[in-house]
């Protein structure tokens, strides 16, 4: 039976190995696949955490402290493209507020049939 130290390591090394992958995933804006490696790891996470008051296991909070930053860095990540994506939705609410005030201006729109034939000839 393994001790919470190498129980703690083995779960450390399993996150870390999930994170890398998360990372990947996010980088190649595959965020399905990215929120299955969070799910996967969230209970290596709980497991952690319940580890930790663990004698031992204290001393891997350098690697703890590694694997959160990297978190971080793909937290930063997420909110640029989250950024870029409000941007780009503000222009298309924009964009469609625009069409609402000049579309009547161009009067009723006309039959698919009439339009079809005019474009035949």
């Amino acid at each position: 039976m393994d001790t919470p130290r190498q129980t703690a390591i083995r779960l450390l090394s399993a996150l870390e190995d999930l994170v890398c992958c998360e990372s990947a995933l996010l980088r190649s804006m595959s965020f399905d696949d990215a929120v299955t490696i969070q799910e996967r790891a969230s209970p290596l996470v709980h497991e952690l955490a319940r580890l930790a008051d663990c004698p031992g296991v204290a001393s891997l909070k350098p690697r703890v402290a590694a694997l959160i930053e990297r978190r971080v860095e793909s937290w930063r990540l997420l909110d640029g493209h989250l950024a870029r994506l409000q941007s780009k939705l503000g222009e298309v609410h924009a964009a469609r507020s625009r069409l609402a005030r000049v579309g009547p201006v161009y009067g009723a729109r006309r039959p698919a049939a009439e339009v079809r034939l005019n474009t035949a000839a």
